[in-house]
């Protein structure tokens, strides 16, 4: 995951909001345009609006096939509601695409665990969802459209609410930033009141040595970290306000005696497994919040895991299931390392014959030899080292203290099917 960071993102937040105002310098779009800026700039529900970035390279590499994905397949009526679908496109396709709306590079893109170099295609994931974003207000100041918007589930639930700002200039257009704030944090600023547990006074000064920074972390005093974004302080001011849910727990980041303070849900399922929602990097004079998921829930965990060490799981069902375990590395220098990275992947008999009578099968077992036979397969660095089962076992045990089989916490659903 990202980090989001910088005095320069919290001023983009800062003029972002200020624009979803009615400001007689910039030129107010009507209600009436609001449903083309709709379909044209907000045909995916999330996907990238589910994040606050200033660049788009502060993203997962693997978010940008996908946005081609849906926007690729919008419409196709063989796509069936509620139902993912993973498929191959080309890089030729994805590529252009994607930076004709991202200053993203090549690079970047290719350097995400979709990209598949022998075949020079993206694996990428199709779903039909019923949520939509609901514009609130928009307005275009020279070549900078600001629209903000009300994302709304399939529930009719609102889930969040955020600020976009893209940049329409020579016919084409790109998106610049965007700013998403979730429903519980929406609630807590209706819900603050004079008696309500609020940070304390951020004027305390700031201490000088590891034990003090600690001290302070824990009891509020969070603009004493540095480089922390308005989006940030409002989650852990937010998590502050519940923290009855959470606990502390002091580690080494990285080995070498960097101090990390782990902020962790009390009653996460497994309950040996508990949610980390934000990793702090703590020097005698300094502190920064390096990492956290900061109370979104999805298949995205950070854990600690029985070694010691941070680790991140992503899993995916459908088609195929997998799980990605990334053992994250926090340096010194407030960098953050994914050291490794393995994934274990279930291909069904169902998922083949599937592919079979769509016509796919071919195609995509040239990109996917393992697809040939039904069973479970193993892999090292994304996809792009394959592992038998005894290198894969031995690999994830060094990388998190757990024999995958028996007493891993996480294992996959379909282990005991």
């Amino acid at each position: 995951m990202k980090r989001m960071l910088g005095t320069l993102l919290a001023m983009v937040i800062l003029i972002m909001l200020a624009a979803c105002g009615t400001s007689e310098k910039n030129s107010v779009i009507p209600p009436e345009e609001y449903a083309a800026l709709r379909d044209k700039y907000f045909l995916l529900y999330g996907n990238i609006l589910n994040y606050t970035w200033n660049d788009p390279m502060e993203l997962e590499p693997e978010i940008f096939p996908d946005y081609c994905a849906y926007y690729y397949y919008a419409g196709d009526e063989t796509l069936e509601a509620g139902h993912s679908y993973n498929t191959l496109m080309p890089q030729d396709i994805i590529e252009p695409m994607v930076q004709s709306h991202f200053d993203v590079s090549i690079d970047f893109l290719r350097s995400g665990s979709a990209y598949i170099p022998e075949g020079e295609v993206y694996d990428v994931h199709v779903f039909d969802d019923s949520g939509s974003v609901q514009i609130t207000s928009a307005e275009q100041n020279d070549n900078l459209l600001t629209i903000c918007y009300d994302m709304i589930n399939s529930q009719d639930q609102l889930t969040a609410q955020g600020t976009v700002i893209i940049d329409v200039k020579d016919k084409g257009y790109k998106y610049v930033s965007n700013y998403n704030k979730p429903a519980h944090l929406i609630s807590l600023e209706h819900n603050n009141s004079e008696e309500s547990t609020q940070e304390p006074d951020a004027a305390l000064p700031r201490a000088t040595n590891v034990e003090g920074q600690i001290e302070q972390i824990k009891n509020g005093y969070f603009s004493n970290v540095t480089e922390l974004s308005d989006y940030e302080s409002e989650c852990l001011r937010w998590m502050y306000e519940e923290r009855e849910m959470y606990e502390w727990v002091e580690c080494d980041l990285n080995g070498n005696g960097l101090k990390g303070l782990l902020w962790r849900q009390k009653y996460s399922s497994p309950l040996e497994i508990k949610r980390i929602e934000a990793i702090f990097a703590i020097k005698d004079d300094e502190a920064r919040l390096v990492d956290g998921t900061f109370g979104r829930q999805g298949t995205d965990l950070f854990f600690l895991a029985k070694n010691g060490n941070i680790i991140n799981r992503y899993g995916h069902y459908g088609t195929e299931d997998y799980d990605n375990y990334t053992h994250y590395i926090f340096h010194d220098d407030w960098s953050v390392e994914r050291a490794d990275r393995l994934t274990v992947i279930r291909i069904y008999d169902w998922a083949i014959e599937e592919k079979k009578e769509d016509g796919l099968y071919d195609g995509w077992l040239e990109e996917h030899p393992y697809w040939a036979k039904a069973g479970v397969y193993y892999f090292a660095n994304g996809r792009d080292e394959a592992l038998d089962e005894p290198q894969f076992l031995k690999a994830f045990e060094e990388m998190t203290g757990y024999s995958f089989y028996d007493d891993n916490p996480l294992k996959p659903d379909w282990v005991n099917r």
